[in-house]
């Protein structure tokens, strides 16, 4: 039987499905793709509570298999989909999930992890014991497959299967062998008497002890706190634990407690008390999926509505998670095309109002659905995901984006100072960018609060971009539907007169002739051209360290596949199709002289890696 709680929001959840089913006699592809996306936020939001309910007892269970001399133990209690995104997406990177998530994900170079892409994950607990004993529990919503499982270590962990929904990893036989026999006979109970307990949070997001160290991270207030049992040392005030502000609750104890903002860096010097090795690595994890194939929408919702209210009946919030997203994928299907005229349309004339000496151009070629993206329209978007440090995109989520361009020009040769002292700042290189967005219907506000200045008559909001980086990202709204973006005012200024002032006859910001043009299809649903200049030169030395001559290069992207193609001297891609992060499951072919195309097809791993390359080529350098 369903509870009071889930009864409530299962009625309201199926309240909107109506306006789907109906929407073709009434209402638009854009307006069936948003309420579509409603409905599956609302379902996934249910989803992932009604995990968080089953994940109660699963820390007493890891608990009770460990041996007890155990010297250290961890918990991340936040669900997750196994999605491995770059932090360009601008989707919010939960910090406990990221840290606790590494180690699946860092096993053979991110090939083991590869096996359990689109996979939700309710709980990942760690224990060490002695100086080499770890052991990692990943407990999945539902049974995993014996046969992704190796026979023989791998990565430097032997990896079983206690019960169908849960792995174990551990750094030896014998300690995984203790651990499995223990955890199925279940006769032990969770130790209660160690001194740390007292100051854990069991409620937190993430929580963990060792001798002497306990901490807790809480997601919704972004609050780590370690309590020391012990002096902490004088290295730990000064250096480590520099971001982290310090108290003495009771005589002998000391408390180090820190706000995070973005990323792991303030979660690591904590998790290194635990005794846990790191496992750095480029993956953030977020929460879509997105299929490609085109379904009668209305027939589609009517089936799906159908066996998504018998799922929220049943409380089977897994199955009623895969329904949602069926319906999801097939009205956004049809979106896509319907409105592809459309885009092409709008694309034309944004690339008519950009200024001139424009060298890069990214835009999406049919409509899609914010939050619905996949790691290829986080390239067209990412001024958007740039502003208000991702907050602006996240207020997307469900809106149909119809046209979203973006340019960029005057790359930045010259690595930061911080980078060439060997720190380099997370994030992009700094350019000139400008990026136009068309809505299928009015979005919420850029920034909710009033606009910071008045560009033309038209209002607009500024948002500094997250530090260490400079600079800042403006936009202005020039029709309900309609957003400029700029990361320079001037750009910004100029750009608005010529598109909101009388038309003008084509403009050649990228001329018609430019070779480039034969090897792109506009019509897919992510693609580029960027012509180089002498800039380019710091780029193409992150996809070859030979040295080449190449006048430019063009991606085309579709969900399934990637297609970059680069005019050069030799081929630039086959020192980097091999070994991570493609692990050979692209080709490199001349697909006429001197033009060599990088293609992968299917490959669902290799696809999520394909911005790594796609954005130096496009000549946006990156750091990570």
């Amino acid at each position: 039987m369903m509870n009071v709680a889930s009864v409530a929001f299962a009625v309201a959840t199926l309240a909107q499905l109506p306006d789907l089913v109906e929407f073709r006699s009434a209402k638009s592809p854009a307006a069936a793709a948003e309420i579509a996306a409603r409905i599956d936020r609302d379902v996934q939001q249910g989803y992932l509570r009604a995990m968080k309910a089953s994940a109660a007892n699963d820390a007493d269970d890891v608990l009770r298999a460990l041996p007890e001399d155990i010297d250290g133990f961890w918990v991340s209690r936040e669900p997750f989909e196994i999605q491995p995104a770059l932090f360009l997406s601008g989707i919010d990177v939960r910090p406990s999930i990221q840290y606790a998530a590494e180690v699946l994900m860092s096993i053979d170079q991110g090939r083991f992890g590869r096996n359990f892409h689109g996979r939700m994950v309710r709980t990942i607990a760690g224990a060490t014991r002695g100086a080499t004993g770890i052991a990692y529990f990943c407990f999945f919503d539902g049974p995993v497959d014996p046969a992704l499982l190796p026979r023989d270590a791998l990565g430097g962990y032997w990896i079983s299967q206690p019960k169908p929904g849960l792995l174990v990893f551990a750094t030896t036989g014998s300690f995984l062998q203790s651990i499995v026999e223990r955890m199925r006979t279940q006769t032990k109970v969770p130790p209660a008497t160690r001194p740390e307990w007292s100051y854990i949070d069991r409620t937190a997001s993430l929580w963990g002890f060792r001798k002497g160290v306990a901490v807790s991270f809480d997601e919704a207030s972004k609050e780590i706190v370690v309590h020391f049992l012990q002096p902490p040392g004088r290295g730990v005030r000064s250096s480590e634990f520099r971001a982290y502000t310090v108290s003495e609750p009771a005589p002998g104890i000391t408390r180090f407690a820190a706000h995070i903002k973005d990323g792991v860096g303030p979660i690591q010097p904590a998790a290194q008390r635990l005794g846990f090795p790191l496992h750095p690595s480029t993956y953030r994890f977020v929460s879509r999926k997105v299929a490609t194939e085109s379904v009668p929408v209305k027939a589609a919702a009517t089936a799906i509505a159908r066996d998504l209210e018998s799922a929220l009946q049943q409380d089977d919030w897994r199955r009623a998670s895969a329904l949602s997203r069926q319906l999801v994928d097939a009205t956004a299907a049809t979106l896509r095309s319907s409105a592809t005229a459309d885009t092409a349309v709008w694309n034309a004339r944004i690339l008519n109002w950009m200024p001139g000496g424009v060298e890069t151009v990214i835009a999406a070629g049919s409509p899609f659905v914010a939050d619905q993206a996949t790691m290829i329209h986080g390239l067209p978007l990412m001024l958007l995901a740039m502003a208000g440090n991702g907050a602006v995109l996240k207020e997307l989520t469900g809106q149909t984006i119809v046209a979203a361009v973006m340019s960029g020009w005057k790359f930045n040769e010259p690595i930061s100072a911080a980078a060439s002292a060997g720190k380099p700042t997370l994030g992009l290189q700094p350019f000139r960018g400008c990026g136009v967005y068309v809505f299928a219907s009015e979005p919420p506000p850029p920034v909710r609060r009033a606009p910071d200045d008045k560009v033309l008559g038209f209002s607009v909001w500024t948002t500094p971009l997250n530090p260490p980086r400079k600079g800042s990202v403006s936009i202005l709204v020039t029709t309900p539907t309609t957003w400029i973006v700029c990361n320079d005012v001037d750009l910004l200024r100029d750009l608005a007169a010529r598109a909101t002032g009388p038309a003008e006859p084509s403009r050649e910001v990228l001329p018609p002739s430019l070779p480039l043009w034969k090897y792109v299809d506009r019509s897919a649903p992510v693609w580029g051209v960027s012509r180089y200049s002498r800039r380019a030169t710091a780029a193409l030395a992150l996809l070859t360290p030979g040295p080449i001559e190449a006048s430019g290069a063009t991606i085309i992207l579709t969900p399934t596949s990637a297609k970059l193609r680069m005019l050069a001297s030799a081929n630039p891609w086959k020192d980097g199709t091999q070994g991570p992060p493609l692990n050979g499951a692209s080709k490199t072919t001349e697909i006429a002289p001197g033009v060599w195309e990088l293609s992968i097809q299917g490959d669902a791993g290799a696809l999520q890696m394909v911005p790594l390359l796609a954005l130096p080529a496009m000549q946006f350098l990156v750091f990570i």
